[in-house]
């Protein structure tokens, strides 16, 4: 059985993908027949589902999509496969909102998502928006809130997996994704979006097995200067630079102290300040520290880090600029990496973020843009071929 929901589809380009999300209209009735909430979800309205009109949108156009089995599901909603009339697979993101903390946090994430993958637009390697729907109401245990988006479908699974199941990737096909996930970075950039939570779990494969940037729940969209402050510090912990664990500790020590004080006790305007300024930190070269981790794990089949905190023995090794030390500890468990990419990943995990590299300077590395990359038949066939190693 399916179920469908009515969307407000883009049309092509940036442009009209914003101009989509400015002009999205009421709700409309999803019926389903599959369970779309958790049971027990609460509701934000004990009013009756019922199908309401849904304007046409300047630069979208109403289309009717279809939902079949479902994906995968996680903290922010659940993932359906879709198709539209002509049936171009999808995948369709479900988030029931609700009045409780976590329904604020995931309406938040998912408002994130939608609005930085409208400011990025159309670029081969992030996923791409396909469609919106501001509030649908799904006829599941008397009517529950959800949120929907419509996203490209990637068929081939995450990275994570491919290196889960075949260890370090091979130098040509780590460079290859290296390419594309820095091109995709970039353009997120540009646009003033900061993903904060790159890892190889959001690093999707498209049918051709080339890399798509997915998961913006916790971007900050319309970062013009690359510097904000975190709420506790996002992102995992095994790719998180050092200034940003530092913000989810000082965050974390803050929250843990406060209940402790007496009730007319005021913390001081200057501790408040001393905590924003070590929470404060700047996205764009987090996202660049993301990155090399996420390329390190590419390359040598695990994650420089537990964590790149003291008392972290790698990291200390970075921090001290011991790298010969560093390399020799990981060197007993992974691969030997050659004279260039050790210097890339050099670069790119300084703990400094003044003097850490943008991601547009990483894509100039000589090692990103020097080496041999795959393409076509041969991305495809090296690709599944590592997948396999492990079976």
């Amino acid at each position: 059985p399916s179920s469908r929901v009515s969307l407000l589809w883009k049309g092509f380009g940036r442009q009209n993908i914003s101009l989509l999300l400015r002009t999205m209209a009421p709700h409309v009735a999803l019926s389903s027949e599959h369970m779309l909430c958790p049971p027990g979800s609460p509701s934000l309205s004990d009013a009756p589902a019922s199908p309401q009109l849904l304007r046409r949108g300047v630069g979208g156009v109403l289309c009717e999509v279809s939902l079949f089995q479902e994906l995968g599901h996680g903290a922010s909603g659940s993932v359906f496969l879709g198709k539209d009339s002509a049936q171009t697979p999808m995948a369709v993101k479900v988030v029931p909102v609700s009045h409780r903390p976590v329904g604020d946090e995931m309406l938040r994430s998912f408002l994130h998502e939608r609005e930085s993958l409208a400011l990025v637009g159309e670029h081969p390697h992030v996923v791409s928006l396909l469609g919106s729907t501001p509030d649908t109401v799904v006829e599941t245990h008397g009517g529950k809130r959800c949120k929907v988006l419509a996203l490209e479908l990637a068929p081939c699974g995450e990275v994570y997996q491919l290196v889960k199941s075949g260890g370090a990737l091979p130098s040509a096909l780590a460079r290859t994704y290296a390419r594309q996930l820095l091109s995709a970075l970039a353009a997120c950039h540009s646009a003033g979006v900061a993903h904060r939570d790159v890892k190889p779990e959001n690093l999707l494969l498209a049918e051709d097995f080339t890399l798509r940037l997915a998961d913006f729940g916790l971007s900050c969209p319309r970062c013009e200067s690359g510097r904000t402050t975190p709420n506790g510090g996002v992102g995992t912990q095994f790719y998180m630079p050092p200034e940003v664990y530092r913000a989810r500790r000082a965050l974390s020590l803050a929250a843990a102290v406060a209940p402790s004080c007496r009730p007319t006790r005021v913390p001081s305007q200057q501790g408040l300040a001393s905590t924003a300024r070590v929470a404060a930190y700047d996205a764009f070269k987090a996202d660049a520290w993301s990155a090399a981790a996420v390329l390190f794990t590419f390359l040598m089949g695990h994650p420089p880090f537990e964590f790149a905190g003291h008392r972290d023995w790698y990291f200390d090794r970075v921090r001290l600029s011991q790298w010969d030390s560093f390399w020799r500890g990981h060197e007993r468990t992974g691969p030997v990496l050659c004279p260039q990419i050790k210097a890339f990943l050099q670069r790119a995990l300084c703990p400094e973020p003044s003097d850490r590299p943008a991601v547009e300077d990483l894509l100039l590395d000589p090692w990103v843009t020097d080496g041999p990359v795959l393409t076509g038949a041969a991305l495809r066939i090296v690709a599944q071929r590592h997948s396999s190693t492990a079976l």
